[in-house]
């Protein structure tokens, strides 16, 4: 039962509902002054609820509140995977799945990592013509999902190193080192509005190409696609504070994805600075897999925090539970037992990427 309780009696509510992102709807078919929903989900899955709410008298003064939750049939068998085999003979990818159910698809996706993945196949079967045919590092990533469904059940992320093959020749591709170049400094951290330059100096190759991305805490944004500056040619300027990740990468002429990746953590800053501490990431739960785990964080130092919740495991990757908002709690369902980290950041408002991380590690059985 869900109650939606308000000291005002002059509202009239309705209550709409989205299973698995196939669309809204109605669980009430009209407004009413009632605030209560009463109603049991019949299929396991994601479900969205919608509160509409408004003032009897005043109809345009509208506000929508979402509630997001899991329900869970433990009966149910939940498509997992068990492995990925990359077969360089058969040019193909095959995934193993992790459990007896036929009423699954696939979603296979290569590339770069963070900036060109693209999906190679999609459907029913677990066998995926493709191989790299160049040299460099490439990102595989296996999806699983239940047949018509678009709810990530599982996956596994693996790399392909295709060696350079002229390495005998031109010596191996790697980066030995970056320098940040910027003017106003304190303590190693940049102000904001201040001018960033990038200069990489990498070793082997016959024609090395550079590329510069950077995370600025919702993506990565592309500073200067692959070219042969070593430099970046335009400088990067951050208007927002918080915590940066640039990601540089090389590669020769003749390669398909980087030959060398190397990631670099710039802190901009403003003049207010703020010391934001916190008592570390709590959970709630029995860490049981398909059960609830509560997640929460308390800080202080800063008047208005955002918080961002998410996952990540060795063949998983990194998923994101609850985009920054003003909620420092959120609810977990792990789908799958295993070692997990799970991470906390945290800004203000008028940061532009995160200012504070941490970190939990976690087993669930």
């Amino acid at each position: 039962m869900i109650t939606f309780e308000c000291q005002r009696d002059d509202l009239e509510y309705q209550f709409f509902y989205n299973w698995n992102d196939r669309g809204w709807l109605p669980l009430t078919y009209s407004f009413s002054k009632d605030n209560t929903l009463s109603w049991t989900p019949t299929k396991n899955g994601k479900y969205i609820i919608l509160a509409c709410i408004r003032e009897v008298a005043n109809p345009q003064n509208y506000l929508e509140t979402i509630i997001q939750y899991q329900v869970v049939d433990h009966s149910y068998i939940y498509p997992t995977l068990k492995d990925v085999i990359i077969d360089p003979e058969l040019k193909a990818v095959i995934a193993v799945p992790g459990a007896d159910n036929v009423n699954v698809k696939y979603k296979f996706i290569a590339g770069e990592t963070a900036t060109s993945m693209k999906v190679l196949q999609e459907g029913t079967n677990p066998y995926c013509n493709w191989y790299p045919t160049k040299s460099g590092v490439y990102n595989l990533m296996v999806q699983v999902y239940e047949k018509g469904s678009n709810i990530l059940e599982d996956q596994i992320v693996k790399e392909i190193n295709i060696p350079y093959k002229y390495e005998k020749k031109y010596g191996s591709i790697r980066i030995r080192d970056i320098q940040i170049n910027s003017s106003k400094t304190e303590n190693g951290k940049i102000y904001i509005n201040t001018p960033i330059n990038l200069q990489v100096e990498a070793e082997g190759g016959k024609q090395l190409l550079y590329s510069f991305s950077v995370y600025n805490g919702i993506g990565w944004q592309l500073l200067q696609d692959y070219s042969k500056y070593s430099v970046l040619r335009k400088d990067w300027t951050p208007a927002q504070k918080g915590i940066y990740i640039l990601q540089i990468k090389i590669k020769d002429s003749s390669s398909g994805s980087y030959e060398d990746l190397v990631y670099k953590t710039v802190e901009i800053i403003d003049h207010n600075l703020k010391n934001i501490t916190s008592d570390g990431i709590q959970i709630q739960g029995d860490f049981e897999k398909r059960s609830i785990q509560k997640i929460f964080i308390n800080v202080d130092g800063i008047d208005t925090p955002l918080y961002e919740f998410s996952f990540s495991s060795k063949n998983y990757g990194r998923e994101v539970i609850q985009s920054f908002s003003p909620l420092n709690t959120c609810v977990w369902i792990p789908k799958k037992e295993g070692d997990y980290v799970l991470t906390v950041r945290i800004k203000d408002y008028e940061a532009g990427s995160f200012e504070r991380e941490y970190q939990r590690n976690v087993q669930i059985q």
